[in-house]
Protein backbone atom coordinates (compact mmCIF):
# COMPACT_ATOMS: atom_id res chain seq x y z
CA UNK A 1 0.00 0.00 0.00
CA UNK A 2 1.39 3.07 -1.15
CA UNK A 3 1.93 6.44 1.60
CA UNK A 4 -0.24 8.34 -0.65
CA UNK A 5 -2.74 6.26 -0.20
CA UNK A 6 -2.54 5.73 3.33
CA UNK A 7 -2.74 9.84 3.54
CA UNK A 8 -5.78 10.26 1.94
CA UNK A 9 -8.07 9.75 4.20
CA UNK A 10 -7.96 13.44 5.76
CA UNK A 11 -9.50 14.24 2.05
CA UNK A 12 -13.00 12.70 3.22
CA UNK A 13 -12.43 13.33 6.43
CA UNK A 14 -16.35 14.03 7.60
CA UNK A 15 -17.32 11.23 5.11
CA UNK A 16 -15.41 8.91 6.43
CA UNK A 17 -16.83 9.52 10.04
CA UNK A 18 -20.56 9.49 8.69
CA UNK A 19 -20.63 6.64 7.02
CA UNK A 20 -17.58 4.25 7.87
CA UNK A 21 -19.17 1.36 10.25
CA UNK A 22 -18.40 1.53 14.01
CA UNK A 23 -17.29 -1.60 15.95
CA UNK A 24 -18.68 -4.36 18.54
CA UNK A 25 -17.75 -4.16 22.03
CA UNK A 26 -17.65 -7.89 22.78
CA UNK A 27 -14.82 -9.23 20.44
CA UNK A 28 -12.62 -6.37 22.17
CA UNK A 29 -14.08 -7.23 25.95
CA UNK A 30 -12.97 -10.88 25.12
CA UNK A 31 -9.74 -10.05 24.22
CA UNK A 32 -8.86 -8.35 27.11
CA UNK A 33 -10.30 -10.80 29.38
CA UNK A 34 -8.76 -13.34 27.60
CA UNK A 35 -5.22 -12.02 28.12
CA UNK A 36 -5.64 -11.47 31.94
CA UNK A 37 -5.42 -7.36 31.43
CA UNK A 38 -6.30 -5.48 34.89
CA UNK A 39 -10.20 -4.33 34.85
CA UNK A 40 -10.23 -0.40 33.11
CA UNK A 41 -6.50 -0.73 31.42
CA UNK A 42 -4.80 1.62 29.88
CA UNK A 43 -5.18 1.44 25.98
CA UNK A 44 -3.81 3.49 22.67
CA UNK A 45 -5.70 3.52 19.41
CA UNK A 46 -3.30 4.03 17.25
CA UNK A 47 -4.17 5.48 13.39
CA UNK A 48 -7.49 6.31 15.56
CA UNK A 49 -9.44 8.19 12.34
CA UNK A 50 -12.17 9.94 12.98
CA UNK A 51 -12.64 7.65 15.97
CA UNK A 52 -14.59 5.08 14.68
CA UNK A 53 -13.02 1.97 17.32
CA UNK A 54 -11.99 4.84 19.78
CA UNK A 55 -15.57 4.89 20.82
CA UNK A 56 -15.85 0.95 21.66
CA UNK A 57 -12.78 1.40 23.55
CA UNK A 58 -13.43 4.14 25.73
CA UNK A 59 -16.40 1.55 27.36
CA UNK A 60 -13.05 -0.62 28.13
CA UNK A 61 -10.26 1.67 29.23
CA UNK A 62 -9.68 3.27 32.22
CA UNK A 63 -7.45 5.53 30.39
CA UNK A 64 -7.42 6.02 26.57
CA UNK A 65 -5.19 7.68 24.21
CA UNK A 66 -5.50 8.42 20.43
CA UNK A 67 -2.57 8.23 18.21
CA UNK A 68 -3.54 9.72 14.71
CA UNK A 69 -0.57 11.26 11.77
CA UNK A 70 -3.85 13.04 9.89
CA UNK A 71 -4.64 16.75 10.91
CA UNK A 72 -7.90 16.58 9.30
CA UNK A 73 -9.21 13.20 11.06
CA UNK A 74 -7.62 14.58 14.14
CA UNK A 75 -10.23 17.49 14.09
CA UNK A 76 -13.25 15.91 13.82
CA UNK A 77 -12.02 13.09 16.32
CA UNK A 78 -11.57 15.87 19.18
CA UNK A 79 -14.71 17.24 17.63
CA UNK A 80 -16.23 13.80 18.37
CA UNK A 81 -14.62 12.62 21.67
CA UNK A 82 -13.12 15.97 23.18
CA UNK A 83 -12.65 13.95 26.58
CA UNK A 84 -10.15 11.58 24.75
CA UNK A 85 -6.49 12.81 24.62
CA UNK A 86 -5.85 12.84 20.61
CA UNK A 87 -1.59 12.90 19.63
CA UNK A 88 0.06 12.95 16.44
CA UNK A 89 2.14 10.33 15.87
CA UNK A 90 2.70 6.93 13.80
CA UNK A 91 2.93 3.51 14.74
CA UNK A 92 5.91 3.61 13.78
CA UNK A 93 6.94 6.16 15.96
CA UNK A 94 4.39 6.57 18.64
CA UNK A 95 4.39 9.51 21.00
CA UNK A 96 4.19 7.35 24.43
CA UNK A 97 6.36 6.38 27.00
CA UNK A 98 7.70 2.84 27.24
CA UNK A 99 5.62 0.20 28.79
CA UNK A 100 3.17 2.79 29.63
CA UNK A 101 -0.35 0.93 28.36
CA UNK A 102 -1.72 -2.29 28.32
CA UNK A 103 -3.47 -3.08 24.84
CA UNK A 104 -2.26 -0.89 21.60
CA UNK A 105 -5.69 -1.25 19.24
CA UNK A 106 -5.61 -0.55 15.70
CA UNK A 107 -8.25 -0.91 13.63
CA UNK A 108 -8.50 -1.02 9.71
CA UNK A 109 -5.57 0.36 9.71
CA UNK A 110 -2.73 -2.12 10.00
CA UNK A 111 -2.26 -2.55 6.37
CA UNK A 112 -0.99 1.02 6.15
CA UNK A 113 1.82 0.41 8.36
CA UNK A 114 5.30 -1.12 8.12
CA UNK A 115 4.27 -4.33 9.97
CA UNK A 116 7.78 -4.93 12.01
CA UNK A 117 8.56 -1.91 12.54
CA UNK A 118 4.85 -0.92 13.63
CA UNK A 119 5.24 -4.14 15.95
CA UNK A 120 8.49 -2.73 17.65
CA UNK A 121 7.26 0.57 18.54
CA UNK A 122 4.02 -1.16 19.83
CA UNK A 123 6.26 -3.50 22.39
CA UNK A 124 8.23 -0.74 23.22
CA UNK A 125 5.32 1.08 25.35
CA UNK A 126 3.08 -2.21 25.76
CA UNK A 127 4.10 -3.22 29.56
CA UNK A 128 5.06 -6.93 29.68
CA UNK A 129 1.99 -9.24 28.73
CA UNK A 130 0.69 -6.37 27.41
CA UNK A 131 -1.62 -7.44 23.98
CA UNK A 132 -1.70 -5.73 20.94
CA UNK A 133 -4.81 -6.21 18.57
CA UNK A 134 -5.04 -5.85 14.95
CA UNK A 135 -8.72 -5.45 13.87
CA UNK A 136 -10.75 -5.45 10.63
CA UNK A 137 -14.09 -4.58 9.32
CA UNK A 138 -14.97 -6.66 6.03
CA UNK A 139 -17.69 -8.20 3.89
CA UNK A 140 -17.97 -11.49 5.28
CA UNK A 141 -17.82 -13.09 1.62
CA UNK A 142 -21.30 -14.64 2.10
CA UNK A 143 -22.74 -14.17 -0.82
CA UNK A 144 -24.18 -10.28 0.84
CA UNK A 145 -24.76 -7.58 -2.00
CA UNK A 146 -21.75 -6.09 -0.72
CA UNK A 147 -19.80 -8.98 -1.88
CA UNK A 148 -20.93 -8.34 -5.37
CA UNK A 149 -20.07 -4.25 -5.42
CA UNK A 150 -16.35 -5.17 -4.07
CA UNK A 151 -16.03 -8.04 -6.89
CA UNK A 152 -17.39 -5.35 -9.06
CA UNK A 153 -14.49 -2.40 -8.35
CA UNK A 154 -11.41 -4.93 -8.00
CA UNK A 155 -12.46 -5.76 -11.62
CA UNK A 156 -13.41 -1.87 -12.33
CA UNK A 157 -10.44 -0.39 -11.00
CA UNK A 158 -7.27 -2.77 -10.09
CA UNK A 159 -6.16 -0.90 -7.47
CA UNK A 160 -9.21 -1.49 -5.41
CA UNK A 161 -7.38 -4.39 -3.14
CA UNK A 162 -8.91 -5.94 0.13
CA UNK A 163 -7.22 -4.48 3.13
CA UNK A 164 -6.22 -8.12 4.10
CA UNK A 165 -4.41 -10.04 1.65
CA UNK A 166 -1.71 -10.24 3.59
CA UNK A 167 -1.69 -13.92 6.02
CA UNK A 168 -2.02 -11.83 8.67
CA UNK A 169 -1.64 -14.84 11.62
CA UNK A 170 1.26 -15.74 9.57
CA UNK A 171 2.44 -12.09 9.50
CA UNK A 172 2.01 -11.20 12.81
CA UNK A 173 2.80 -14.60 14.69
CA UNK A 174 6.33 -14.80 13.65
CA UNK A 175 7.40 -11.47 15.33
CA UNK A 176 10.08 -12.56 18.18
CA UNK A 177 8.22 -9.70 20.55
CA UNK A 178 5.12 -11.64 21.02
CA UNK A 179 3.38 -14.94 21.70
CA UNK A 180 -0.11 -16.27 21.94
CA UNK A 181 -2.08 -14.90 18.65
CA UNK A 182 -5.80 -15.36 18.96
CA UNK A 183 -7.84 -14.57 16.39
CA UNK A 184 -11.40 -13.35 17.72
CA UNK A 185 -14.52 -13.20 14.87
CA UNK A 186 -17.75 -11.46 15.20
CA UNK A 187 -20.54 -10.28 12.68
CA UNK A 188 -22.44 -6.88 13.35
CA UNK A 189 -24.78 -4.85 10.94
CA UNK A 190 -24.65 -1.19 9.93
CA UNK A 191 -27.70 0.35 8.84
CA UNK A 192 -27.28 2.48 5.91
CA UNK A 193 -29.11 4.43 2.34
CA UNK A 194 -28.31 5.03 -0.91
CA UNK A 195 -27.04 8.15 -0.41
CA UNK A 196 -25.06 7.13 3.10
CA UNK A 197 -23.04 4.04 1.13
CA UNK A 198 -22.88 6.46 -2.13
CA UNK A 199 -20.57 8.17 0.14
CA UNK A 200 -18.80 5.23 2.03
CA UNK A 201 -17.67 4.36 -1.78
CA UNK A 202 -15.76 7.68 -1.98
CA UNK A 203 -13.58 6.78 1.07
CA UNK A 204 -12.14 3.96 -0.04
CA UNK A 205 -8.56 5.32 -1.23
CA UNK A 206 -8.81 3.53 -4.38
CA UNK A 207 -11.46 5.62 -5.35
CA UNK A 208 -10.91 8.63 -3.63
CA UNK A 209 -7.70 9.25 -5.64
CA UNK A 210 -8.90 8.52 -8.76
CA UNK A 211 -9.41 11.55 -11.31
CA UNK A 212 -12.96 13.25 -10.08
CA UNK A 213 -15.20 12.26 -13.21
CA UNK A 214 -13.60 8.57 -12.93
CA UNK A 215 -14.33 8.63 -9.21
CA UNK A 216 -17.99 9.15 -9.80
CA UNK A 217 -18.59 7.05 -12.58
CA UNK A 218 -17.42 4.09 -10.54
CA UNK A 219 -19.37 4.84 -7.90
CA UNK A 220 -22.46 5.50 -9.90
CA UNK A 221 -21.65 1.66 -10.97
CA UNK A 222 -21.10 0.46 -8.45
CA UNK A 223 -24.35 1.32 -6.94
CA UNK A 224 -26.57 -0.04 -9.84
CA UNK A 225 -24.34 -3.19 -8.48
CA UNK A 226 -25.82 -3.00 -5.12
CA UNK A 227 -29.09 -2.06 -6.64
CA UNK A 228 -29.25 -5.06 -8.90
CA UNK A 229 -28.86 -7.57 -6.27
CA UNK A 230 -31.08 -5.99 -4.14
CA UNK A 231 -29.18 -3.81 -1.53
CA UNK A 232 -31.67 -0.68 -1.13
CA UNK A 233 -35.41 -0.86 -0.61
CA UNK A 234 -37.53 1.14 -2.48
CA UNK A 235 -36.96 4.06 -0.27
CA UNK A 236 -33.75 4.11 -0.29
CA UNK A 237 -32.68 2.47 3.37
CA UNK A 238 -30.67 -0.73 3.27
CA UNK A 239 -28.06 -2.68 6.23
CA UNK A 240 -24.55 -3.85 5.53
CA UNK A 241 -23.20 -6.98 7.17
CA UNK A 242 -19.95 -6.68 8.37
CA UNK A 243 -17.55 -9.40 9.97
CA UNK A 244 -15.36 -8.43 12.38
CA UNK A 245 -11.84 -9.99 12.89
CA UNK A 246 -8.93 -9.55 15.58
CA UNK A 247 -5.97 -10.58 15.60
CA UNK A 248 -4.36 -10.35 19.29
CA UNK A 249 -0.85 -10.41 20.20
CA UNK A 250 1.03 -10.52 23.81
CA UNK A 251 3.44 -9.12 24.49
CA UNK A 252 6.76 -11.50 26.00
CA UNK A 253 7.65 -10.21 29.22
Amino acid sequence: MSEQRARSFGSVAEEYEATRPGWPLAPFALAFEQFGLPDRPDVADIAAGTGKLTRTLVQLAGTLVAVEPDAALRAVLQRELPGVPVLDGTAESLPLDTASIDAACAGQAFHWFDVDRALDEIARVLRPRGIAIAAWNSPPEDGTWYDAVIEFLETANPAHLPATTMDWPAALAEHPRYEGLLEITARHEQPTHRAAFRRLLGTHSAINMLPPKRRHELIDDALAVAGTHGAFAADGTGAIRWGCELFVLQRRA
